[in-house]
């Protein structure tokens, strides 16, 4: 064993005495620049690209951030909507924007479930941006015309199984989130539904309860009237836990298909390169933004349940859940060209 007096004492020669000195100087100069640079943030208005049409859970969303930030940041939050390719228009301008914090980019879960059917995005999705935090998410009901005789998952099961191809799932369009955890559902239950796609979460929820489809996977939010009040059946909600409105609904994983969870979540990025100083500032306030009342207030509304995840952990999640999307894809068969 060894211990310091077997070792020579360190001579701190004037070369080594000037050098530790410089390094310190370095040092403490690195840490006052980044220290001003968070400090100087916002210098100009903020840009919130929302990669959807207004109106709908991301803009409604950003719009609630962008209110509660301004007061803070000193700045007005100017929230603009670049909707198309499934939210590929608005990123790919984000991917393409200075990366000094002024514009922000908040994503769905699409942003992870575009590239398997999108294998040319004019961007990557994990280099080409900064992940800063998920702020919020939401499960998917699965529901059922009253119609359907079907009043628990393992009954619609049973029906698919049945009736290969017959049981008609709607989604709110093709590669959709609803569209995906259908397709998950499918493979893990070993079933053949017959996807129906329309164009958009309106149509098709009017289509399941005007039963012109048996069942859909829905948007929670715009959906919860109609399942409390009978008009459509809830089966099951996508979540690892049972969503907090309707608590008597179980899980697709308490029926029998144990870490099955596809949810719908929300987030913040910035372009690549985002300096860790505005980085860190951007999370520490967002996150501080997501506490306020109005914006819990704006996510209780909208069925939205917050999150706050680290950058760290949302930039490891990117990747993963690409490839997770990917591996469902290709498992359950769908054609992406």
């Amino acid at each position: 064993m060894t211990t310091n007096q077997d070792f020579p004492p360190t001579v701190m020669t004037p070369f080594r005495r000037r050098a530790a000195l410089l390094g310190a100087g370095v040092l403490v100069s690195g840490l006052g620049a980044a220290s001003a640079m968070a400090q100087a943030f916002p210098s100009r208005p903020v840009r919130i690209v929302v990669p959807f049409t207004p109106g709908g859970p991301v803009d409604i969303l950003a719009r609630a951030l962008g209110e509660a930030l301004q007061g803070p940041w000193g700045q007005p939050v100017v929230v603009e909507n670049r909707p198309g390719g499934g939210g590929t228009i608005g990123a790919n301008a984000v991917a393409r924007s200075a990366p000094d914090g002024h514009t922000l980019l908040l994503v769905a879960v699409s942003h992870v479930m575009n590239p398997p059917f999108m294998p040319t995005l004019p961007y990557d999705p994990v280099k080409d941006f900064t992940p800063i935090m998920q702020v919020a998410y939401l499960p998917y009901p699965l529901a059922a015309h009253p119609s359907v005789p079907a009043r628990s998952l393992s009954a619609l099961i049973a029906l698919a199984k049945a009736d290969p191809g017959g049981v008609s799932v709607g989604t709110a369009g093709f590669g959709t989130g609803g569209h995906l955890a259908s397709a998950l559902l499918g493979s893990m239950a070993g079933v053949e539904f017959n996807h129906i796609h329309f164009q958009g979460a309106a149509p098709l929820q009017a289509a399941v309860i005007g039963g012109q489809i048996k069942a859909a996977f829905l948007n929670i939010s715009t959906a919860l009237p109609a399942l409390q009040s009978g008009g459509i059946w809830p089966l099951a909600t996508t979540g690892l836990s049972r969503w907090r409105q309707l608590p008597d609904v179980p899980t697709v994983a308490e029926q029998g298909y144990p870490g099955y969870e596809t949810i719908s979540w929300f987030g913040v990025m910035g372009p690549a390169g985002l300096p860790a100083p505005i980085l860190t500032k951007l999370h520490t306030d967002i996150a501080a933004a997501l506490q306020t009342a109005t914006v819990q207030r704006q996510l209780n509304n909208n069925g939205l349940d917050p999150l706050d995840t680290s950058p760290g952990a949302f930039a490891d999640l990117i990747p993963e859940e690409i490839a997770r999307w990917t591996r469902v894809v290709r498992e359950a068969g769908i054609r992406t060209d």
